[in-house]
């Protein structure tokens, strides 16, 4: 199982914990952040039972196992925010006072400053649609030995 700075932060946090207060912790705050406990199994009475008795040894045990035996969820901090100050009302581009005319300036000039990437032409080449044009002048008999060139 591997561990990171996080993991071992709030094991050693919640280790303290255990032997300053003499007590099984069920939230520690770490790094700011205020993080749930959950104890698997019976973990929680065992570290108890060990702190009862005063068993170093017991204790050591336990706390060897404690990175398998605890997981942990991150909890809302209670205290409030501090609010930001409410930000200022902008001004609508569009509305019903504004004439259209100042409307479509007011929306053109948000456009992005890049250019517009050009559209393949629909139409055909100039040569092409002369071909075409004679083509149409000189009948069906004209355009069958055109095309057998």
């Amino acid at each position: 199982m591997t561990t990171t700075p996080l993991d071992k932060e709030i094991l050693q946090e919640i280790v303290r914990v255990i032997r300053a207060e003499e007590k099984v912790p069920y939230t520690v705050d770490v790094g700011g952040k205020r993080y749930a406990l959950t104890y698997l199994e019976d973990h929680a009475q065992r570290l108890m039972d060990a702190l009862a008795s005063r068993d170093a040894n017991m204790l050591s045990i336990l706390f060897g196992q404690l990175a398998s035996k605890v997981k942990y969820q991150a909890v809302a901090s209670p205290e409030p925010r501090v609010a930001r100050r409410p930000a200022k009302a902008q001004k609508s581009v569009a509305t019903k006072a504004t004439p259209a005319r100042k409307r479509k300036a007011a929306s053109t000039t948000r456009v992005s400053t890049l250019p517009k990437a050009r559209k393949p032409s629909t139409t055909a080449p100039k040569r092409a649609r002369a071909k075409v044009v004679t083509m149409r002048k000189l009948g069906a008999s004209a355009r069958k030995t055109r095309r057998k060139k």
